[in-house]
């Protein structure tokens, strides 16, 4: 619902900005939640799980060595205090300025934001921006007489990589997980960890919680694990829960399945589902 009504409100003042207490006035119309609280959760959340991109962090740090002028621009809801706090917090600190589309009304996605800049600090400047839109970063800088240098953000290096048909709830943490943590700005290197934790290991540990959940459920005495992927499936359910006794069997599954069908159709595809 929060991400629906920001959605509304852009398409209503495309290319102009919305701002936090915009989207929880309309929000609390529509669920309930009081305006006050939503903002105040939403501001703490950011600021509490907020990271620094190490690429970026690195780049501002040799910029500030080199004695360069920076200035950070965001088009972004979120109050320009709350940003404020969020970059000292993840180590961003002692630049030159820091200029809000919310808190001036004008944004880069207009290129007003670029204008404005240029004016307070003079045509005979040259100016680099590096950011991760194409249109927004890139073309409208160029337009502004600005240089641009494109960083592709972490959800579309991803995308290509992502299962499709997950929830939304369920998808967003998926994908912010692994985005975030195989993509923001450093490397593992590691080519089959990455193909383990991006198909394997979350979507294993649900699928195991799952499983203890089920067998809480029933009352279950004992956990079978049947020949020959479910030896991994065994392993990680006793590493994480192992809350019931389990054993891993080499059997046929095809054949325990059409010798216990009709008796016990129900248990046969918790085993194996």
């Amino acid at each position: 619902m929060r991400s629906g009504v920001e959605r509304e409100l852009r398409n209503q003042k495309f290319p102009n900005e919305i701002t936090l207490e915009e989207i929880y006035e309309k929000l609390s119309v529509v669920s309930g939640i009081d305006k006050e609280d939503g903002m105040r959760v939403e501001c703490e959340l950011e600021y509490a799980h907020c990271k620094a991109n190490p690429y970026f962090l690195d780049l501002f740090n040799k910029l500030k060595q080199m004695g360069k002028l920076i200035i950070i621009t965001s088009d972004m809801y979120l109050p320009k205090s709350t940003i404020e706090a969020m970059l000292h917090k993840c180590g961003f600190s002692e630049y030159h300025a820091l200029y809000v589309s919310s808190d001036l009304g004008i944004t880069k996605a207009s290129g007003e934001l670029y204008r404005y800049i240029t004016q307070i600090y003079g045509n005979n400047k040259s100016y680099i921006h590096i950011g991760d839109n194409l249109i927004s970063d890139m073309k409208n800088a160029r337009e502004a007489g600005w240089s641009s240098y494109y960083y592709m953000d972490v959800h579309k290096i991803g995308k290509p990589f992502r299962p499709n048909g997950m929830s939304s709830l369920g998808g967003g943490f998926y994908r912010g997980l692994i985005n975030t943590y195989l993509y923001n700005g450093c490397s593992l290197e590691d080519k089959y960890y990455d193909l383990g934790y991006t198909y394997f290991g979350i979507l294993v540990y649900g699928y195991c919680q799952w499983l203890n959940q089920i067998a809480k459920q029933n009352s279950v005495s004992k956990i079978l694990f049947v020949s020959r992927d479910m030896y991994i499936i065994k392993n990680v359910y006793e590493s994480f829960f192992g809350d019931y006794p389990s054993e891993y069997i080499t059997a046929s599954r095809l054949a325990i399945i059409r010798a216990d069908f009709k008796k016990k159709f129900r248990n046969v595809f918790y085993m194996y589902a």
